[in-house]
């Protein structure tokens, strides 16, 4: 992972938000800049992140979850940035269906997509979850924030 000034101002913007409780070897597991974007989409194989350039992941905690969200930004030019999250919210609307929700994003110069994605995480233990992402650029950066929380018994918790 390349590290330019811009990446390294980010990480420590966000390193009090940083779950330490999710380590693995010593190092912050958080989702590689390389898996594709908003996974829950992942039969669109043109969905590929911006590969080379400087990127930040981290699992950070958020006092509205009860489990800590992955966060991935990318440092791009906004013609590359911009069609990538274009292509992603099309891509989104695609696979749309009684389980996914899609939504536009637009917050504070941030201008993306919201997905929400409700299924089995495992189909032999039939735990239902839902997995939201955020996919959006503003200027130079990309970033994509992922969550998820448990369905159980018919109930949702709504972060």
């Amino acid at each position: 992972m390349k590290w330019s000034a811009g990446t390294r101002d980010i990480a420590e913007r966000l390193r009090r938000h940083v779950d330490d409780t999710h380590l693995i070897d010593g190092q912050h597991a958080a989702t590689s800049p390389a898996v594709p974007l908003m996974l829950a989409c992942q039969e669109e194989s043109d969905l590929r992140p911006p590969m080379g350039a400087p990127a930040y992941s981290a699992k950070l905690r958020v006092a509205e979850l009860p489990r800590p969200l992955t966060l991935r930004v990318w440092i791009v030019p906004p013609e590359r940035s911009q069609p990538l999250a274009d292509l992603a919210g099309r891509a989104a609307r695609r696979c749309a269906d009684d389980s996914t929700v899609t939504l536009p994003f637009d917050r504070e110069g941030w201008h993306g997509t919201q997905l929400m994605n409700t299924a089995a995480r495992s189909p032999d233990i039939g735990d239902v979850t839902t997995e939201a992402y955020i996919l959006a650029p503003r200027g130079q950066f990309l970033a994509e924030a992922s969550w998820w929380w448990p369905i159980e018994q018919g109930e949702t918790e709504d972060p």
